[in-house]
C-alpha cells in the first residue's frame, strides 16, 4: 500500500489541485482542502528544584517538561533564559560557562543543571533563588513567556540526582546464612560530613535505617542497628547477617539525618529521602534435589519422534537453577536416539540439563523397529549424590483400527497379506492395511 505524505510548512489553510486518468481518459481539475490545527504549547511539568549547595543539580524532566498536542513533535522545543539565578548559574552538558538557552532534549537527556556559587560563607544553611525563561518551537500559535522557575538551597537537599557528590553508596555480597562487614568503601558520608563543617559547627551526619533487611539483620557489634554513624561504619561495627534463607539478595533503606547546632534546628522542615543499600547474596547449595517424574515413560508409535517434556522428565531444586540441573545418559536405547534441538540430528545425545527440557529441546526419534526398550540415566546439581533412574520406551504398532456397525448388508474380506476389502451394499472401498502408513477413505453410508 502507497501513502501520499503532507507536510505542512506554513499558513493553517491551503489546498491543492489535481487531476485523476487512467491512461486514456482524463478526469476535471478537483481541489483537495487542508486545514491544520494550531500547534499549541504547554508546560507538563515545571516544580521547584531541590538544589545542595555548591555542586551541579540536574534539572531533570521531573522538575522541567514542556510539549506540544502534536503526537509527532519533531521540531525542538526551546527554552530561553530571561533573567538568570542569583546565587549560581545554569550550565548545559558540563560547561561550567552560564547558558542562556537549552532544549527540551538537553533536559531529558540531564544535560542541564543549576550549579549554586556561592562560597560556604556566604551562603545561609537554607536560600532561594530562581530565574525566568521563555518557552518556543517553530509553528506553535504563541510562546510561553516569563514563566518562573524556583530553586531551593539548602544544606538538606541530598537526593537522588546529587548523592554522587555527597556519599559513597555501594553494595556488598555474603555468601548464603553467612555474615559480612559494611565497611568505609561502601558506605561513606563524608564528602557530606566536610560540606556540612565548612557551613556550619557540631554537625553529625546519622544513617537512620527506615526499612531494614527482610532476609537478615543488620547490627552494630552484636545489637540489632536501627541508626548509626559514620564513625560507626569506619571502625568496622557495622554487620549484616544473612538469614539463610533461599534468597539471592536483600538491602535496606536509610535515611541521613543532620543534626546541627540550634541555630538551624527551625530549618529542618523538609522529609529527609531515602536511600537504598543492596545486599547480594552468594548462594549455597545446602538443599538436595528432586526428582518429581519418579517413573518417567514415553509411550511410543512405531516410527514417530515424541518431544520429551516436564510431564516425563522433571527436577526441582530450590537453590539450583535449572540449567546445573544435568542428567547423563548412561545406557543409550534400543529402539532410536535421543535429539537435542541445538544439535546436528546424527550426533548422539549423551548429557542434557532441566533447561533443555523446560525449553522443549529434546526429543526421542524411534527408529521404526517395534521393540520395547529404555534408556538409564542419572541426574544431579553437581553437589549432591546423583540419582539413578530409567526411563520406559514402551512401542506400539502403527495399525489402524476400523470399527464397523454393521446394517443392511455390510461384508468384510481380508487376508493380512492383501488389500482389505470392504463391502457396504453396492460400493466398495479397499485399502492395504499392512502398508506403514495406510490411508483409507470410506464412503458414508446412510443407515
Amino acid at each position: 500500500m502507497t501513502f501520499v505524505d503532507f507536510q505542512c510548512s506554513g499558513a493553517r489553510r491551503g489546498s491543492f489541485q489535481f487531476e485523476v486518468n487512467d491512461g486514456v481518459h482524463l478526469s476535471r481539475p478537483a481541489s483537495f482542502l487542508i486545514e491544520a490545527s494550531p500547534l499549541q504549547l504547554r508546560l507538563e511539568v515545571l516544580s521547584t528544584l531541590g538544589a545542595f549547595p555548591g555542586i551541579v543539580q540536574p534539572i531533570t524532566a521531573r522538575h522541567l517538561r514542556a510539549a506540544t498536542n502534536d503526537p509527532n513533535q519533531t521540531r525542538p522545543i526551546l527554552f530561553t533564559v530571561r533573567s538568570g539565578p542569583r546565587l549560581g548559574r545554569l550550565v548545559v552538558g558540563g560547561i561550567r560557562n552560564e547558558s542562556t538557552s537549552f532544549t527540551q532534549a538537553d533536559v531529558g537527556a540531564g544535560r542541564v543543571g543549576y550549579e549554586h556559587t556561592g562560597t560556604a560563607t556566604e551562603t545561609a544553611w537554607s536560600q532561594t533563588d530562581s530565574f525566568v525563561f521563555d518557552v518556543w518551537t517553530e509553528y506553535a500559535e504563541q510562546p510561553l513567556l516569563s514563566r518562573l522557575f524556583n530553586i531551593s538551597v539548602s544544606y538538606e537537599h541530598v537526593n537522588g540526582d546529587n548523592v554522587n557528590w555527597l556519599m559513597t553508596l555501594g553494595t556488598v555480597s555474603v555468601r548464603e546464612g553467612g555474615a559480612v562487614v559494611i565497611g568505609k568503601s561502601a558506605l561513606d558520608v563524608t564528602p557530606l560530613q566536610r560540606r556540612l563543617a565548612a557551613a556550619t559547627d557540631d554537625v553529625v551526619v546519622r544513617y537512620v535505617v527506615v526499612d531494614p533487611p527482610r532476609h537478615g539483620v543488620l547490627r552494630v557489634n552484636v545489637s540489632t542497628a536501627d541508626h548509626f554513624t559514620q564513625q560507626v561504619v569506619d571502625a568496622g561495627q557495622l554487620g549484616y547477617q544473612h538469614d539463610g534463607s533461599d534468597t539471592a539478595s536483600d538491602h535496606f533503606a536509610f535515611s541521613l539525618r543532620v543534626a546541627a547546632a540550634a541555630a538551624h534546628a527551625d530549618e529542618f522542615d523538609e522529609p529527609p529521602r531515602t536511600f537504598a543499600f543492596n545486599i547480594s547474596v552468594l548462594p549455597v547449595d545446602d538443599q538436595p534435589f528432586r526428582l518429581v517424574t519418579m517413573s518417567p515413560e514415553i509411550e511410543l508409535v512405531q516410527g514417530s519422534t515424541h518431544v520429551i517434556t516436564r510431564d516425563v522428565l522433571l527436577t526441582q531444586d530450590d537453590d539450583t537453577p535449572p540449567a546445573r540441573l544435568v542428567y547423563v545418559v548412561d545406557t543409550p536405547p534400543t529402539n532410536g536416539h535421543l535429539r537435542h534441538a541445538d544439535l546436528p540430528p546424527t550426533d548422539n545425545v549423551d548429557q542434557f540439563s532441566q533447561l533443555d527440557v523446560d525449553q522443549l529441546k529434546l526429543s526421542f526419534v524411534s527408529d521404526g523397529s517395534v521393540d520395547n526398550s529404555f534408556f538409564h540415566f542419572h541426574v544431579s546439581d553437581g553437589v549432591h549424590k546423583p540419582l539413578h533412574k530409567v526411563v520406559h520406551l514402551p512401542c506400539m504398532f502403527d495399525h489402524f483400527f476400523f470399527l464397523f456397525v454393521v446394517a443392511h448388508r455390510a461384508s468384510v474380506k481380508w487376508n493380512s497379506a492383501d488389500p482389505m476389502i470392504v463391502q457396504l451394499a453396492s460400493r466398495v472401498c479397499s485399502t492395504h492395511a499392512t502398508s506403514k502408513r495406510a490411508v483409507a477413505c470410506f464412503e458414508e453410508v446412510n443407515l
